[in-house]
């Protein structure tokens, strides 16, 4: 039974999703208006919609709790879900810092809640498959990632998107899969140095575009893109010394794993593996976004998680959503990017 905290565009696409998940029953909502709750409550047919978030959390019918609220409140709505006991699947990224997220990490482990960083892409199937290509070693040793994120951002200069109080900026809105990509192609492994540039809006005080390399070990290179400035290919390709491992565009919610090999007589040899995303089952409402159909997969993962006596799902640990953030936060650190949220460090 799930309750959705924060009711915006992917709470929505969260919720339609949703629909296609067997055993998945929303019984409660909450956002920052009552009028707004009720609304989306009305819209999807669902029990309960809250006045506050405190409400919400402290309602017994629910088991975990969506946090989809922005990048600056998933610290605050995570601790407040967990302290009632709510086990939550809180939206990426984890929190604006390594230290935020360290604390909703620490909190969880010490009540043995559930909590999950809603990082997508690491549940869909095409992702799972290149995850057991590489750990298989058919393909040989991975030795670099090259991912890029692009989306050309045409929201007015007041939305949250530029808006540095609420956690604006292309970096944390989409470097955070990248990163996150990479770190799971090395399997699990932390990067042991970055070099970080970006561009910087000196008005706005966010980051418009970026690149990074990270070096894993002495034997592995990634190289990652972002920026809201263009819309970008959106591959993520994993090169190893026997082939090639391709997450078809756009990456973050891929429906094909790609692989390439090229046989004796160096002809090149194509496998391709599709996976078509579910569909919800409600068809009167349409997606905000590309592919929001496949947070559906990340949805059974967290129930099939805490009805098997999980804490966290098995597709990404906690431990690489914190390896993530003191990356995301040794990057910030290197191109100059400060938030709010780092007063609390």
């Amino acid at each position: 039974k799930w309750g959705i905290l924060g009711l915006g565009k992917i709470a929505h696409d969260f919720a339609l999703a949703l629909s296609s998940v067997e055993g998945a029953e929303i019984v409660a909502v909450a956002a920052r208006s009552h009028e707004s709750a009720k609304e989306f409550a009305a819209k999807f047919n669902i029990p309960t919609a809250h006045k506050t978030y405190e409400d919400l959390a402290s309602d017994p019918t629910i088991d975990v709790v969506y946090v989809s609220t922005i990048h600056p409140c998933h610290h605050e709505h995570t601790i407040l879900c967990l302290n009632h006991g709510k086990g939550v699947l809180c939206e990426k990224p984890m929190a604006m810092n390594y230290k935020e997220a360290e604390e909703m990490v620490a909190l969880a482990r010490s009540k043995k809640l559930f909590l999950q960083e809603a990082m997508w892409t690491r549940f869909m199937p095409a992702t799972r498959k290149a995850v057991e290509l590489i750990k298989s070693q058919a393909l040989g040793k991975v030795v670099a990632v090259e991912a890029d994120f692009g989306i050309k951002c045409e929201l007015p200069k007041e939305s949250r998107v530029f808006n540095a109080d609420l956690g604006g900026g292309a970096l944390l809105d989409l470097g955070c899969y990248l990163v996150s990509a990479s770190i799971c192609m090395f399997q699990g492994e932390a990067p042991t140095s970055i070099s970080t540039a970006a561009i910087l809006d000196p008005n706005l005080k966010i980051d418009l575009h970026g690149s990074m390399i990270m070096q894993f070990g002495t034997s592995g290179i990634a190289n990652a893109l972002w920026t809201n400035q263009s819309t970008t290919p959106g591959e993520t390709k994993v090169m190893l010394t026997n082939g090639v491992i391709k997450l078809s565009a756009p990456s973050h919610s891929p429906e094909d794993c790609i692989v390439t090999q090229f046989d004796k007589n160096g002809k090149r040899v194509e496998t391709v593996y599709h996976f078509d995303h579910p569909k919800p089952k409600i068809t009167n409402l349409s997606f905000n976004f590309e592919n929001s159909q496949a947070l559906a997969y990340e949805a059974r993962a967290v129930q099939d998680a805490i009805k098997n006596g999980l804490l966290e799902c098995t597709e990404i640990s906690l431990d690489e959503s914190l390896k993530v953030m003191k990356v995301l936060d040794t990057a910030r650190q290197q191109i100059g990017l400060a938030y709010k949220s780092d007063s609390r460090l």
